[in-house]
């Protein structure tokens, strides 16, 4: 199996995919409900007041403006699932891999081998990602490789546990590998 910018060995097994949380749609799904409202009241108000516009707001400029607001709420939609659906951490039995999209056009992959995980921590800061159960989970890996820092993560305590422990099990399964 491989995705953008990253192959799996073949003996490698996808243990799980996770993606962020809803929310992250949610706020698109609203920009492109915004969108959309917008196109029905400026129909709706040029339909019940079309007397009082100027000549020059003609039907078919009103027409048009529908349609470039409903186009902009698909563009959006697309473009948020696109980004959203690019965005996720792929643990596997031997590694973690972190896909992040940034924009259409920019994205990064990182790796590390379960054997070099050292630490792992989820926090829900705030009063919403509480209520939600979504947080932040962070990946400090042995060596000189940056953290993984995934944000909007569903559960992540209970990620970070399970990641932890699929650290314990690789450990296990490959004695002499660990990065301490």
């Amino acid at each position: 199996m491989a995705g953008p910018g990253y192959s799996l060995d073949p003996d490698e097994q996808v243990v799980r995919h996770i993606y962020h949380h809803w929310i992250d749609l949610a706020v698109t799904a609203s920009m492109a409900a915004v969108m959309i409202i917008a196109a029905v009241a400026l129909t709706y108000v040029y339909a019940r007041f079309v007397d009082k516009f100027p000549s020059y707001i003609t039907s078919g400029f009103v027409m048009f403006a529908v349609v470039v607001f409903l186009a902009l709420a698909g563009l959006i939609l697309v473009t948020g699932n696109f980004i959203y659906r690019r965005n996720y951490l792929l643990l596997t039995n031997k590694h973690l891999i972190q896909v992040e999209q940034h924009g259409l056009f920019h994205s990064e992959v990182d790796q590390v081998s379960l054997g070099r995980v050292q630490d792992v921590a989820g926090k829900q800061p705030g009063l919403l990602a509480t209520a939600l159960g979504f947080g932040t989970i962070t990946i400090q890996s042995a060596g000189e490789q940056r953290q993984f820092v995934f944000v909007r993560t569903p559960d992540p305590q209970g990620l970070a546990d399970y990641i932890l422990e699929k650290h314990e099990d690789f450990l296990k399964a490959h004695p002499g590998q660990g990065g301490e």
